[in-house]
């Protein structure tokens, strides 16, 4: 994968999220906090979970530990916004340093069963913005088991906003 398309998927990553992001500002905590028997029980464990799993793929890329927050933590979607600002910068930090030889670079690394895998840079990088993907749908529904607006994250979205068609 070539540099630039990833550094574009990362630009749809945080807008997609800063989308979700916004609807959830729109909630009350109450909606948040309720358990709605999905995947994570609730839109406050999800985002936690998202930003859980960004955190240890970044330590990977980068041999630290990234401390993140516990559901409980982010007890409100502004907390929300802002413990994930403050990831975001991290991971796009780390991102603008990186050459096209760094994306080709294979990173060793366990996961938490023990098991050892490998992979290119531009592979995990990649997961990290599907894996937002899956779960950034399932926030969107559970928007509107709450009753609330949902938002549309397509990708095609964010390039037509990108280039001023919306």
């Amino acid at each position: 994968m070539e540099l630039p398309m990833l550094k574009s998927l990362v630009d749809y990553h945080y807008w997609a999220n800063h989308r979700i992001l916004d609807a959830v500002d729109r909630i009350p905590v109450e909606q948040y906090t309720r358990d709605l028997a999905s995947s994570f029980p609730s839109i406050q464990a999800t985002l936690a979970h998202l930003m859980y799993a960004e955190a240890v793929w970044l330590g990977r890329w980068t041999g630290q530990v990234i401390p993140v927050p516990k559901p409980e933590e982010i007890p409100t979607p502004a907390d929300a916004r802002t413990r994930w600002a403050a990831l975001e910068e991290q991971v796009r930090s780390f991102i603008e340093g990186l050459t096209q030889a760094d994306l080709e670079r294979v990173h060793s690394f366990r996961i938490s069963t023990g098991e050892e895998f490998r992979h290119p840079l531009w592979e995990m990088i990649h997961q990290v913005i599907n894996h937002g993907t899956y779960h950034r749908g399932q926030v969107t529904a559970m928007l509107r088991q709450v009753g609330a607006d949902a938002t549309s994250t397509d990708l095609i979205r964010f390039y037509r906003e990108r280039s001023g068609q919306l």
